[in-house]
């Protein structure tokens, strides 16, 4: 029995060989073996997060690493259903393979955590969001706050206010100018650019970019 058991595999790391995002299924080669190298696995699962209405997907490319798991019982009619179902035991002896993206080897510098902090971002942390208790950071080139594709273009606070500031001024010196053919014109200006809000802040207390 205890060689019987040896030879039963629950889980390896492998690297994927290709991936169709359309059917969710991968070509995986399995990255351990015991002397006798295990042929790539077709057609293999990939068990993406997903609950709640929600899920976890992203690009799986040749090289990227998961780990493969090993259902004891068919599942075929499970996946197709989603309901319960007894298993077809003339296939008891398959391997019914699927896989979790996931690093196992220690190629890899990304950042562990050690933070408090919830990361999402690329490996080299140049793009990256970061979650804590009260607030949401993003750092990336470009953030694209629509459901579509983006047609305008935030703006910076300051850029903002030094925009109007250019203006006020220019406004000013126009309302200075005017006061030699009406007089007053100058205080007229200043009370409506007060009136406009000139003088409320510009810039979100909640939402900030650099």
């Amino acid at each position: 029995m205890s060689a019987a058991v040896k030879t039963v595999m629950t889980s390896l790391p492998g690297k994927i060989v290709s991936y169709d995002p359309a059917t969710k299924l991968a070509t995986v080669e399995p990255m351990v073996h015991n002397g006798h190298a295990l042929p790539p696995i077709p057609e293999v699962p990939i068990k993406w997060p997903r609950f709640g209405g929600y899920r976890l997907v992203g690009p799986l490319n040749a090289g990227d690493e998961v780990t493969i798991h090993f259902h004891k019982w068919d599942p075929s009619r499970f996946r197709v259903s989603g309901e319960k179902s007894q298993t077809n035991l003339t296939r008891d002896t398959g391997i019914y393979a699927y896989a979790v993206p996931g690093s196992e080897s220690e190629t890899s510098t990304y950042n562990g955590g050690g933070d408090a902090l919830l990361h999402l971002g690329t490996d080299d942390a140049v793009t990256e969001i970061k979650v804590s208790t009260n607030s949401v950071t993003l750092k990336a080139a470009t953030v694209n706050l629509t459901a579509d594709a983006p047609s305008d273009a935030a703006a910076l606070a300051s850029k903002v206010k030094t925009a109007i500031e250019a203006l006020k001024v220019g406004i000013d010196s126009l309302g200075s100018a005017m006061d030699v053919l009406a007089p007053g014109t100058s205080s007229a200006v200043a009370l409506a650019m007060t009136t406009a809000g000139y003088s409320s802040a510009v810039a979100s207390t909640k939402f900030k970019m650099a």
